[in-house]
């Protein structure tokens, strides 16, 4: 299909009026999904696989979408760029060789970064003598996590599926680091959605590395992350 600037524009701004967790039970803008903003945005019927997604993108979407970010605001903010280079993934994307540059980047990049958020955590807890033990326990519990998660990543990749490697296995261990860290009465506005962006424009990055057609007009969208 042909991806234009008008049909941008138009996602762009239905977008703008925020995302939500789930498909939402009808096309209107603020109660939509990412991908169910791109069905209205392309005049499709309501639902949440647009024609021009590649099918793994969009679960991997999808799975984004759902994760527990602050607001619908938040959530808009962190994949209105993503929700952008997506577009045309469907005929163009090399689906296997996606899957790899994926699992790449959360092993070498994500799984790091949230091992050392935690360790941020479990630093600022040991300072404050009002903190529960407890609560610095479960801190440590997500840094053991994320640590087993990175050593053995590799060995899990040949043999388990491309959704068990990226999305369920990198995406979630992320929010649990930062479901610990808020356990630990640790003051973190903004670290859950900003880990979150972050993640999201790392797979921007990557389908701009393979031309999805799309990403031609992910500069109408300027990259806002602090």
């Amino acid at each position: 299909m042909n991806i234009s600037e008008e049909l941008v524009t138009k996602l762009l701004e239905i977008v703008a009026a925020g995302l939500a967790a789930g498909l939402g039970p009808t096309p209107t803008p603020g109660d939509l999904c990412v991908e169910a903003a791109v069905c209205l945005a392309m005049g499709m019927p309501h639902g949440d696989r647009p024609a021009c997604v590649s099918p793994f993108l969009r679960e991997l979407k999808i799975r984004l979408n759902d994760l527990n970010w602050s607001s619908k605001e938040a959530r808009a903010s962190g994949l209105r760029r993503l929700a952008i280079a997506q577009l045309g993934s469907a005929d163009t994307l090399d689906e296997k060789e996606f899957m790899r540059r994926v699992v790449e980047y959360a092993i070498c990049t994500t799984l790091p970064r949230a091992t050392n958020k935690a360790a941020l955590v479990v630093a600022n807890a040991e300072n404050e003598t009002a903190t529960p033990h407890e609560a610095i326990k479960a801190a440590l519990t997500a840094i053991n996590t994320v640590n087993l998660a990175s050593n053995t990543a590799s060995a899990y990749v040949s043999y388990i599926t491309w959704r068990e490697a990226t999305i369920g296995y990198v995406a979630d261990r992320i929010i649990r680091v930062i479901e610990a860290a808020e356990a630990a009465s640790v003051d973190i506005i903004g670290i859950r959605d900003k880990e979150l962006s972050i993640f999201a424009e790392g797979i921007v990055q990557i389908l701009v590395s393979m031309n999805v057609p799309g990403c031609k007009f992910v500069n109408l969208a300027p990259l806002e992350m602090n």
